[in-house]
């Protein structure tokens, strides 16, 4: 037979092996149609290798290997104290489909550890010699300092060949740098070793086939040691027997986590499959996950999973946790500090330091096409070296253009009707253009609005012409190339038209909010306010929903005094210009009342949240966007001061309002249900709550991608409702749910990861686990703390939840210590009569009652209000 055709027969064999049982006469059928001989040549291999021990590995003949399991089963360990040639074995160190692996001493004339492994008794089958002897040939021809070596060879006295190599004693390279916690260089400087090792066997025409973190040791020297050629290939002639017949062979499945996309497919390789597997081993040392993983094993989710999912960029998967399913069939979470005390920094730094060269050099080795990857297992090394040098890389990201393209060739109706959606926006955008301006405007000016909303249209047709739906829809990393595309486009094709640029950078930047990300939307909106500035002036009305819009991305983002003063020009605006009930000032008076409220100007923050809750209160009957916002606005209003009763009818009709004016399936109608539900739970209601919250959730997955602020905020109504109704394990899943989308959100902190640490910690102290809430009030303190200073009002609640998580463990002294602090300085900044004041009070009161301090208790209880 000759080589091609013995290769073909291989990979289909190994190929096919990966199918279930059921599934392989299929297989087979499609992929021998053309050559009825190797069909039958493959399935005579499978129902040999069927015969076998449960699949383990192929031997022949079947009876043969029933003699061998039988004497293993009576005797665990047969060579064990035995002499084979100058070798006396002293334990088994592993096993596999042709051979088991001892380790064994020579004694004289010199002591010698070595790694002896023996063919299993029983394999007589001249293939199985041929396999055997070739990874002896293998290592033969290498000799490298990274490459456990060959030292000796012969055959038993019961006449089973073997072999010794050089003894290993090492860890697997993952294990070894998380058990030193290696920081990111000393863990490059070890995997370019093995990029050297690998790229030695290359250029001895070798491929290793199964590199994986445990064939790659580190020694407690600090060297790396590449192991296992069992299913090596090859490649030279001269050192290859491939003109034997071959009607049976020794094969080993490859280890699909870690194999490439043409090794899966049963395609022939080259060097550049040792590469992608390398590029698997660096996304794990680097990141602590796997690019992707396999949790069925079936043959469809392999194919599918290793050919066609692009790996994250590992900057953005070390941010998020991962629940695993460990072989002994209990989960384990990676969260991202794990991963960052392994590396020994921080979650955010370790996020940074991989964020550009490390994560374009890993996406490059693991690219799908083998032609795009790196050349060369030393081509890897050298840019990695390049890295450690602060010297430029080779690797890039892929083009947008590219991107854009592959997705394009593989769903081209999808993408059809994607571009016929953003020509019935756009159409959508002229025909709102005019009309908005037909009132204030002369007929020619109405005009250029139009010809200006064109032009916007057809550039956004132009950007979107090429992105794919079902990407966009569960891939924010798609949609956000697509729009850092756009940006980049604007300032040189629109150049010279600085309203058209204002309206894509406009829509762009709204495109980025929706998305969640507020640190990508500001800089758009913020130039797009200046080229309004410039070009139509400061009292035009697209430059006041400029400033109107800018603000709340800053007050979003917690830049709280930038947010104020555009606010009040917005506001400034309003009273020129719109009419006294017009909804849009009810919105920016309050938000502008809540700016004011967080930076601590009480008393002007009242007065504006009076003129907005009569402008509401004013609202003619009728369906109106604006007029739905501000009533929700009232009840998250009425909320904080625990007017529940009065929020729950405003929430209710500003929900109704949404579903009539935008329909069911509207990101305005989910966020309806999450401010209902937090009044609800608050409220009581928990098991409506919990009602609502799951229709929110329904509705958030098929709108946004995992990850989004409003899937997280759902999880956080659905934990109050299951916390409410007792069951505290869904209510935890639930907060951690939360969480885990904020921290992925805000890798660099942010103001919401309190509430999320703050929602926990009142769970554990409600299901009486004081400790864990102590840490969560800790944690939600410190955030406050930190951005805004320890006098935050925010800050100094949460040291007062604080306290009630420490006085549940009977420490009543450190309890008193803190709330007396919070006290004083309660008294002198905000008086008797402040809420917050009296909070502390209550708390001091109820301290003392049950530490049987009765004059203490008496000394604050008249500043606690009756009930």
């Amino acid at each position: 037979m000759a080589t091609d055709a013995l290769d073909r027969l291989e990979r289909l064999f190994r190929a096919a092996r990966m199918h279930p049982a059921e599934e392989r006469a299929a297989f087979l059928d499609a992929a021998c149609a053309d050559d009825p001989a190797l069909r039958a040549e493959v399935a005579a291999l499978l129902n040999a290798d069927r015969e076998a021990d449960g699949e383990a590995f192929l031997d022949t003949p079947p009876t043969a290997l029933l003699d061998a399991a039988v004497s293993e089963a009576a005797q665990p360990n047969p060579l064990e104290g035995r002499t084979v040639g100058p070798y006396r074995v002293l334990r088994p160190l592993g096993e596999g489909g042709m051979g088991a692996v001892y380790l064994a001493v020579r004694e004289e004339p010199f002591q010698q550890y070595v790694a002896l492994k023996i063919i299993r008794a029983g394999l007589h089958d001249p293939e199985v010699l041929r396999r055997f002897e070739q990874e002896r040939q293998i290592l033969a021809s290498l000799s490298h300092p990274g490459i456990a070596r060959l030292l000796d060879g012969g055959v038993t006295a019961d006449g089973l060949p073997y072999f010794a190599m050089e003894y290993v004693e090492g860890r697997p390279l993952t294990a070894y740098c998380d058990e030193h916690r290696l920081p990111i260089e000393e863990r490059l400087r070890l995997f370019a070793c093995a990029c050297e090792a690998v790229h030695y066997a290359h250029q001895n025409l070798v491929l290793h086939r199964d590199l994986k973190p445990s064939n790659i040791l580190v020694t407690p020297g600090r060297e790396v040691k590449l192991l296992d050629f069992g299913i090596a290939k090859l490649l030279n002639p001269h050192l290859s027997s491939s003109a034997m017949p071959v009607t049976r062979t020794a094969l080993r499945v490859m280890t699909p986590e870690y194999a490439s996309p043409e090794q899966v497919r049963g395609e022939p390789l080259s060097t550049a499959s040792d590469v992608y597997s390398l590029g698997i081993i660096l996304y794990e040392l680097l990141t602590g996950h796997r690019p992707y993983r396999l949790t069925r094993g079936t043959t469809d989710e392999i194919m599918r999973v290793v050919c066609e999912v692009d790996p994250e960029r590992p900057s953005t998967r070390v941010v998020r946790p991962e629940t695993i399913l460990r072989a002994d069939g209990e989960t384990e979470t990676i969260t991202p500090v794990d991963v960052g005390e392994a590396r020994d920094v921080s979650p955010e730094r370790l996020q940074r330091r991989l964020r550009g060269d490390l994560d374009n050099i890993v996406l490059m080795a693991l690219r799908k096409e083998p032609q795009r990857r790196y050349a060369s297992a030393e081509a890897l090394g050298d840019d990695l070296d390049h890295y450690l040098r602060d010297q430029p890389v080779h690797a890039h990201r892929d083009s947008r253009g590219y991107r854009l393209r592959k997705l394009v060739r593989r769903h081209p109706i999808e993408t059809t009707a994607l571009v016929a959606l953003i020509v019935m926006l756009a159409g959508f955008v002229i025909f709102s253009e005019v009309q908005n301006r037909r009132v204030e405007r002369e007929r020619d000016r109405a005009q250029t609005e139009a010809e200006k909303a064109e032009q916007v249209a057809g550039f956004l047709v132009s950007l979107f012409q090429q992105a794919d739906p079902t990407e966009t829809l569960g891939d924010t990393l798609t949609v956000r190339e697509v729009l850092a595309e756009g940006a980049a486009r604007v300032e040189t094709e629109l150049e010279g038209q600085p309203e058209v640029q204002a309206a894509v950078l406009s829509v762009i930047g709204e495109a980025y909010r929706n998305l969640g990300r507020t640190n990508e939307a500001i800089p758009l909106l913020a130039r797009a306010l200046a080229l309004r500035r410039t070009s139509l002036g400061n009292d035009h009305p697209d430059t006041a929903e400029s400033v109107f819009t800018l603000a709340g991305l800053y007050e979003q983002s917690q830049r709280i005094e930038q947010a104020e003063p555009l606010y009040r020009e917005a506001l400034a605006y309003a009273e020129r210009h719109l009419e006294a009930d017009d909804p849009r000032r009810g919105s920016i008076l309050y938000h502008l009342g809540s700016v004011l409220h967080i930076q601590g100007y009480t008393d002007e923050a009242d007065s504006v949240f009076t003129a907005w809750h009569d402008l509401v209160a004013a609202s003619p009957p009728g369906d109106d966007p604006e007029l739905a916002e501000n009533f929700l606005r009232l009840g998250d209003l009425l909320y904080t001061q625990r007017r529940y009763d009065e929020a729950l009818p405003l929430m209710r009709r500003a929900l109704g309002m949404n579903r009539r004016l935008f329909g069911s399936q509207d990101p305005r109608v989910g966020e309806s249900l999450n401010r209902l539900g937090w009044v609800l739970n608050a409220s009581g209601a928990h098991e409506e709550a919990e009602a609502v919250g799951r229709e929110a959730l329904a509705l958030h997955r098929t709108l946004y991608p995992e990850g989004h602020y409003e899937l997280a905020a759902t999880h956080a109504v659905l934990g109050e409702a299951a916390q409410g109704q007792g069951r505290y394990e869904d209510a935890e899943e639930h907060f951690r749910q939360d969480l885990a989308v904020r921290e992925g959100m805000y890798p660099g902190g942010h103001y919401t990861l309190a509430r999320s640490h703050a929602l926990l910690a009142r769970l554990f102290l409600d299901w009486d686990r004081p400790v864990e809430a102590e840490r969560e009030y800790r944690i939600a303190a410190g955030i406050f703390e930190e951005l805004f200073g320890p006098d935050f009002l925010s800050a100094v609640q949460h040291r007062l939840e604080l306290s009630d998580a420490l006085h549940a463990q009977g420490r009543y002294a450190e309890t008193e210590r803190l709330l007396l602090t919070e006290y004083e300085t309660l008294i002198a900044e905000r008086g008797r009569d402040d809420r917050t004041t009296q909070m502390a009070a209550s708390r001091l009161v109820r301290l003392y009652d049950e530490w049987d301090k009765p004059e203490e208790a008496a000394r604050y209880r008249p500043l606690v209000p009756a009930e």
